[in-house]
């Protein structure tokens, strides 16, 4: 397992975009993918990959944000529920 920041994870795009289409299969075009989907995470502050290997193939991936980056929106505006 390796950890990946955003540039990192950007420079193994098409390795992973091959893996998410293997598992999801949701996006026939690469282009469209990471225009939608993926630079747009990447982009988000506390951004990381976690990229599973074998030998130096990536066979697995999870992705996300740390807690603090993930509770703001676009905006910079909180996006969590507040309760009354």
């Amino acid at each position: 397992m390796q950890l990946w920041g955003a540039e990192q994870a950007q420079a193994h795009a098409e390795e992973v975009f091959a893996v998410y289409g293997a598992v999801f299969g949701d996006q026939p075009d690469e282009r469209k993918w990471r225009a939608e989907l993926f630079d747009r995470h990447c982009a988000r502050d506390g951004f990381r990959l976690s990229a599973a290997l074998d030998d130096d193939r990536l066979v697995g991936f999870a992705w996300g944000t740390s807690a603090s980056a993930a509770s703001t929106g676009p905006t910079g505006s909180s996006s969590r529920c507040r309760g009354r």
